[in-house]
């Protein structure tokens, strides 16, 4: 997934809920696979986060992508997942 972003804090300082959000585009490649199966498409992610401490963040992010094959363009295929992350943010 690649794309443009944005996230919106509560409060100025931690500790602070946030809510990340991203558009862009999105491909999948299956590694010692056939190239012909590589499909990409539009892509977006939304999260909710809580920033414990400056720059110490838990988020539980959604991203989907509608991917179609490149050769054939009524072959689409949705990919979606919830995950969980703890990162730290430098800023």
């Amino acid at each position: 997934m690649s794309g443009f972003g944005g996230t919106i804090h509560w409060a100025e300082s931690s500790p602070s809920f946030y809510l990340a959000s991203m558009i862009g585009r999105g491909s999948m490649r299956l590694q010692d696979e056939n190239p012909a199966l590589d499909d990409s498409g539009s892509d977006w992610l939304a999260g909710v986060g809580y920033e414990v401490s400056k720059g110490l963040h838990l988020e539980l992010s959604h991203p989907s992508a509608d991917l179609i094959d490149p050769d054939n363009t009524s072959n689409r295929s949705a990919m979606t997942m919830t995950f969980a992350t703890v990162k730290y943010v430098w800023y």
